[in-house]
């Protein structure tokens, strides 16, 4: 399995979705902001702070560090297949919409972090099991390889549409 391969083609879903620039207060957690349909991104939350006041004491609040975004990036099992579209999610019960019931079999899901401070991201692939399973990270790597030609392919003439254009960190021309 080449981990960074799967790594650098979920950053780029990342990449080209707005979840590097939203504003803190528009992030809500459990919603889609992928820009392509067959993929789903989420928000998952905010890093925990912790810091020391001018007197050393010790603060800790949880999701408090509003520069460390936490998303979660689904591959559903037919996300190469043309005109696909991610379905919809089932909500497990009093969550208040926030906790999504995961699909194992049908699909894949990975977390990555963003670092505001570094711009950066960071893909979580430890513990990702590439496995033998129905939906696996082997058959997740296939599947964001066609998406790669689908949509970023040096072949294609145009950038799709869909894509946001405008000012970093989007592109304006094609990587």
């Amino acid at each position: 399995m080449d981990w960074s391969r799967f790594a650098e083609l979920i950053e780029k879903h990342l990449d080209y979705s707005d979840a590097a620039i939203i504003h803190p207060d528009d992030l809500v957690i459990g919603e889609n902001i992928s820009s392509l349909p067959e993929v789903k991104i989420t928000f998952e939350g905010f890093g925990d702070l912790e810091s020391e006041d001018e007197e050393g004491n010790y603060f800790y609040e949880e999701a408090g560090n509003t520069d460390m975004r936490s998303f979660a990036i689904f591959i559903h099992k037919k996300s190469d297949k043309e005109d696909f579209e991610f379905p919809e999610h089932e909500v497990a019960a009093f969550t208040f919409g926030r906790m999504i019931m995961h699909r194992p079999k049908e699909e894949l899901c990975v977390y990555a972090w963003y670092d505001l401070d570094a711009m950066d991201w960071y893909v979580v692939t430890e513990g990702v099991n590439p496995g033998k399973g129905e939906m696996t990270a082997k058959r997740a790597l296939k599947i964001l390889e066609v998406l790669d030609k689908r949509y970023w392919s040096e072949d294609d003439a145009d950038l799709p549409e869909i894509l946001p254009q405008g000012p970093w960190p989007f592109p304006t021309e094609r990587p």
